[in-house]
């Protein structure tokens, strides 16, 4: 596993194996999934492999097996992780949506009542916040600003409102 990380230019320290094993008792139908223990799987890693299964058992299942009783190893996984830096989003561009119509009457409230409201499509906001009230048409939704809010695309072409 660290030498396909390697191949695929990774640091040798960078990566983390990560080792599991789905265990049940004879004659169950459900498996339990359990971190396997580092090192070779010889006698002694079989046992502590079993000792986890039995107190994962108990802990789910509020009781484990008896002196002797059978196991079965049904998977065995290994993971190799390496932790990557993450990528910043590309911006993306406003898309050339176009409402049909400059303003239309919005209802905001007994206080407000209804108001004749700039419609713009989310390609009319900027980076600089433009004070609501606002509908900001798409094809699939309307984005509703308020008065008294502001609202602006972010980087990304969120947009981002700002509530007083």
């Amino acid at each position: 596993m660290r030498g396909l990380l390697a191949a695929e230019g990774f640091a040798p320290e960078a990566v983390q194996i990560l080792r599991y094993a789905d265990l049940r008792y004879a004659g169950q139908s459900s498996e339990l999934t359990i971190p396997a223990p580092a090192g070779a799987l010889d006698r002694e890693g079989l046992r502590r492999l079993e000792r986890s299964f039995e107190q994962e058992h108990e802990k789910t299942y509020g009781h484990r097996g008896g002196a002797g009783e059978e196991y079965a190893i049904v998977n065995f996984r290994v993971t190799g992780r390496v932790a990557v830096p993450k990528a910043g989003l590309a911006s993306k561009p406003a898309n050339g949506f176009r409402p049909r119509h400059r303003s239309r009457p919005a209802w905001f409230g007994p206080r407000h009542g209804s108001i004749d409201t700039p419609v713009l499509g989310r390609g009319g906001l900027s980076s600089e916040f433009r004070s609501g009230p606002l509908l900001i048409d798409e094809y699939d939704s309307t984005t509703v600003v308020p008065p008294g809010c502001q609202a602006r695309l972010d980087s990304h072409g969120n947009i981002r409102i700002r509530i007083e």
